[in-house]
């Protein structure tokens, strides 16, 4: 439907993960992503994860802030560069090794792939046709 629901109970047929690579703290003034893209402006906590721009992600998808699932708790991309983008753990456990969700289920929350579209103005066919061959596919 138009608003996102799934009137006749079917499961979302995509799931997208990536892993934690690393985990730091950024104060005032700090950055990451190219240009400095996103400026830190208070204390928070950075996870680095495993794709980025050479993967064939839609850049607005990582830089838009789009949402994804850490530990079954929704949080935000802050940006991204050619091989790992970054987002923001403030306040999650995790750790590195960890799987990341930008689009599935991890515990009670979910991104759908309409959620997606509706972030970055893109249809499914081009969000996920554009994901390269360094993205390994596991099929159920």
């Amino acid at each position: 439907m138009e608003d996102g629901r799934e009137p006749i109970g079917l499961c979302e047929p995509v799931e997208i993960r990536a892993f934690i690579t690393n985990i730091h703290d950024a104060g005032p003034g700090e950055s990451v992503g190219y240009s400095r893209y996103f400026k830190v402006e208070k204390p928070m906590k950075v996870a680095t994860i495993s794709l980025g721009f050479a993967d064939g992600f839609y850049p607005m998808w990582m830089r838009g802030q789009a949402p994804v699932l850490v530990s079954g708790k929704r949080t935000r991309f802050l940006g991204c560069c050619m091989d790992q983008s970054f987002i923001d753990v403030t306040g999650i456990p995790c750790e590195i090794g960890q799987s990341v969700t930008l689009i599935g289920r991890d515990g009670e929350e979910q991104i759908t792939t309409w959620e997606i579209e509706q972030f970055t103005g893109k249809t499914f066919e081009y969000l996920f046709g554009t994901i390269g061959p360094r993205v390994a596919r596991i099929y159920e």
